[in-house]
């Protein structure tokens, strides 16, 4: 999948998109859904919109499934990646 990833809350956020540019317009809709979840309460207005930008990078996320039915991610971009359990509390996917 592709999309983008910011660190926020402690965690590791992947949010899928087809986008590739961050645009004022993408960062609303990650505020919208971030807020959606219940964890967030991130202001819909420039301070916030700047925020998430400025934190937002573009990234890859790859989900395999293991042996024991357990599903393991790898969230990689620009010089950096991260991976573990699907449901570790450490990462939040948000897919489409």
């Amino acid at each position: 999948m592709k999309g983008f990833c910011v660190y926020a809350g402690g965690i590791d956020i992947f949010i899928e998109s087809e986008k590739m540019r961050k645009t004022v317009r993408l960062a609303k809709e990650i505020i919208w859904k971030l807020n959606g979840t219940g964890r967030f309460d991130i202001p819909d207005n420039a301070s916030g919109i700047d925020a998430v930008l400025y934190h937002l990078r573009n990234a890859n996320c790859e989900i395999k499934t293991l042996a024991d039915g357990r599903q393991l991610y790898t969230i990689s971009g620009d010089g950096f990646s991260t991976c573990g359990i699907i449901g570790d509390k450490t990462t939040l996917i948000i897919r489409k």
